[in-house]
């Protein structure tokens, strides 16, 4: 149901951010909450956290968004 999704979708970001409080600088925690936010439709929030991960470090984003996609 759309409910379940939306508590899966909160979840993961509540999770991704968790991550980010302990490793602020984590590109696969920034992907993670970028994902999280597009699956709420927060699109511009999450546009935002790709461009944040890919600035952090652009090879490493790279690399993972290869890997991930």
């Amino acid at each position: 149901s759309t409910i379940w999704l939306d508590d899966t979708n909160r979840a993961a970001r509540q999770a991704a951010e968790r991550a980010l409080s302990l490793a602020p600088a984590s590109i696969a925690a920034q992907i993670d909450r970028g994902v999280a936010l597009a699956c709420l439709g927060w699109f511009a929030a999450s546009a935002a956290a790709f461009r944040l991960a890919r600035a952090t470090d652009p090879a490493v984003f790279d690399r993972l968004m290869q890997a991930i996609w």
